[in-house]
C-alpha cells in the first residue's frame, strides 16, 4: 500500500523503543501477566537508587547537649582512673552535708531558743560559744566567747544575779564537764555559789532594815536617795527582790548537789568532798526553811511564788539525795530524819502516778532501819533505843513495801531505778533472813537481788551477790562438817 519511499520516511520518524524482554514461560505458572503486574508496569520505576547528596546546612549542639556528652564521656573513665579518690570524695561530701544539716538543726532547735531572752550583742556571743560547745567542742574558744558575753552583759547593766547571767556561768561549767575538765567546772560553780550567797545575805540584811512606818510616798522629798531606798523601797521592788533571794538560794542548793555529783565522778572520785557538799546543801536548805518560818511562809513554795522556791517534789528529791548520802556515810539515824519526810512529801505530790523514786526511797528507808544501832556510851542519848526484833520487823516491812510499790509503777515510768530500789530491798530481806537463821529464804532473796541487778545491768551488784552466795555456801558446808 505504501511505497518504499513512504515506508522509509515513516521508519525514520518512528520513536526508538526499549528492547522487549520476553516473559519466561513456566511449566507451573501462566505466562499471561496478571492485573497487578500490568498496573505496576504502567508506572515508571527507576532501575537505580538515586544518589543522596549531603546537606550544606551545619547544625551545632546546644550547651546542655555538650554538657551531657562531656559528662557521659567523663563518667566512663572516672571510676577506672580514680578507684580510691572518688569514693573518699563522695564520703567527704556526704559527711560535710550531714554536719551542715546537724549544725543547722542545733542552731535552730537548741541554740536559738536558749538565747532569745538575751540582748542581741550577748546573744551573738552566746551563739558562737554554744557552737563550740554543742557542735564543735573547743573549750578555749567557747570560754573566750562566754567571757565576752558576760563582759557585754555587764556593760549593758544586766543584773549579775539574774537567771540569764547565772545561767551563762553554769553553762560554762557544763561545757567544762563535757570537755572532761571536771575540776575546773567545780571551781566555776563554787565561785558562783559563793557570790550568790553573799549577795543573798547582804540583800536580806538591807531589806530587813525597811521601816514600815515610812512608806515611800510619805518620805521627805529632800532625803538622800540611798536612805530612801533602804528604809522605804517601793513595795513592788521589795517583794521582787525578796522573791529573787529565795530563787537564788534554790539555785545555790542545786549548785552544791551538782558539785557533789562531779566529785563522785570517775575523774575526781572524792566521796568526802561530795559528802561535805551535800551536807552544805542540807544546811542551806534548813536555814532557808527557818527563814521562811520566821516570815510566816510554808516550807515549800506557795502558788504565788511559783518557781521562786522549791515545790514539794523538788524538796523531796533534795532531801532524799542528802539522806542517801547520810546512809552511805554510816549515819542511818541522820538518813531517816530526811528519808521519812521525803517519801511522805513525794507520796502526796505524785498521788496515783507513782514513780520509781518512791521505790528507791522505800528501799533506802529499809536499809537505814536495818543499819540503825542503839547509841553507845557517850553518844547522843536523845535517840531512843529500839529493840532489835522491832527494828528488824520494821525494816522488813519497809523492804516488802518497796517491792510492792514497784509493781504499781506504770510501764511508761518503769526504769532502772525501780530495779535498783527492789535490789536494795531484796538485799535487806536476805540479810534479815540470814539473821533469823532462815538460809533457804536468804538464798531466795539473794537470787531475787541478782535478778534485779541483771535487769538494771548492774554488774557490780551481780558480783556482790555471787560472792555472798559463795560465802554462805561455804559456811553451810562447815556447819555440816561440824555436825
Amino acid at each position: 500500500m505504501f511505497s518504499p519511499t513512504t515506508r522509509r520516511l515513516a521508519a525514520s520518524h518512528t520513536p526508538s523503543m526499549q528492547p522487549f524482554s520476553a516473559v519466561r514461560r513456566s511449566l507451573f505458572k501462566s505466562t499471561r501477566p496478571s492485573i497487578s503486574q500490568s498496573l505496576s508496569n504502567a508506572r515508571y520505576r527507576p532501575t537505580q537508587i538515586p544518589l543522596s547528596y549531603p546537606s550544606t546546612q551545619i547544625r551545632y549542639a546546644s550547651f546542655p547537649q555538650r554538657l551531657r556528652r562531656g559528662y557521659r564521656i567523663a563518667s566512663k573513665d572516672l571510676w577506672r582512673r580514680n578507684p580510691i579518690v572518688l569514693p573518699l570524695a563522695m564520703i567527704s561530701i556526704i559527711a560535710a552535708s550531714a554536719f551542715f544539716t546537724y549544725a543547722i538543726y542545733i542552731q535552730t532547735r537548741q541554740v536559738n531558743p536558749r538565747v532569745t531572752r538575751f540582748p542581741d550583742p550577748v546573744a551573738n556571743e552566746l551563739r558562737k560559744a554554744l557552737y563550740y560547745t554543742e557542735v564543735n567542742l573547743e573549750p578555749h574558744k567557747a570560754l573566750d566567747h562566754y567571757k565576752e558575753a558576760l563582759k557585754i552583759a555587764a556593760e549593758l547593766n544586766m543584773s549579775p544575779f539574774s537567771d540569764e547571767v547565772i545561767g551563762i556561768k553554769l553553762q560554762v561549767a557544763e561545757m567544762l564537764v563535757k570537755a572532761g575538765l571536771h575540776k575546773n567546772a567545780v571551781q566555776v560553780v563554787s565561785r558562783t555559789a559563793k557570790e550568790c550567797l553573799q549577795w543573798v545575805n547582804s540583800t536580806r540584811v538591807r531589806l530587813s532594815a525597811r521601816n514600815p512606818n515610812f512608806p515611800s510616798d510619805k518620805m521627805p522629798e529632800n532625803i538622800d536617795p540611798n536612805t530612801k531606798e533602804i528604809f522605804a523601797p517601793p513595795e513592788e521592788d521589795y517583794n521582787k527582790q525578796l522573791r529573787l533571794t529565795s530563787r537564788i538560794v534554790k539555785k545555790v542548793i542545786g549548785m552544791n548537789l551538782f558539785m557533789a555529783q562531779l566529785w563522785e565522778d570517775s575523774q575526781l572520785k572524792d566521796n568526802v568532798q561530795a559528802f561535805i557538799l551535800r551536807r552544805t546543801a542540807l544546811d542551806i536548805f534548813k536555814q532557808e526553811i527557818s527563814w521562811r518560818e520566821r516570815k510566816g511562809l510554808p516550807p515549800v513554795a506557795t502558788p504565788e511564788e511559783g518557781d521562786d522556791w522549791m515545790d514539794a517534789e523538788e524538796a523531796s528529791h533534795a532531801m532524799s539525795d542528802v539522806g542517801s548520802t547520810w546512809l552511805r556515810a554510816g549515819r542511818p539515824e541522820k538518813a531517816l530524819e530526811l528519808l521519812l519526810p521525803a517519801v511522805a512529801i513525794l507520796r502526796e505530790v505524785e498521788g496515783k502516778d507513782i514513780s520509781c523514786r518512791q521505790v528507791v526511797l522505800l528501799g533506802n528507808i529499809a536499809a537505814a532501819m536495818f543499819d540503825h544501832r542503839p547509841p553507845k556510851d557517850g553518844a547522843d542519848k536523845s535517840i531512843s533505843e529500839i529493840p532489835v526484833e522491832k527494828q528488824m520487823k520494821s525494816s522488813k516491812d519497809w523492804a516488802l513495801k518497796a517491792i510492792e510499790v514497784s509493781k504499781l509503777v506504770k510501764e511508761d515510768f518503769h526504769d532502772d531505778e525501780c530495779d535498783m530500789g527492789c535490789a536494795a530491798a531484796a538485799d535487806v530481806l536476805s540479810a534479815i533472813a540470814e539473821w533469823e537463821g532462815a538460809d533457804d529464804e536468804a538464798r531466795k532473796w539473794l537470787l531475787e537481788e541478782k535478778r534485779y541487778c541483771e535487769s538494771a545491768q548492774y554488774a557490780e551488784g551481780v558480783q556482790k551477790v555471787a560472792r555472798i552466795m559463795a560465802e554462805g555456801e561455804r559456811r553451810r558446808k562447815e556447819r555440816r562438817r561440824q555436825t
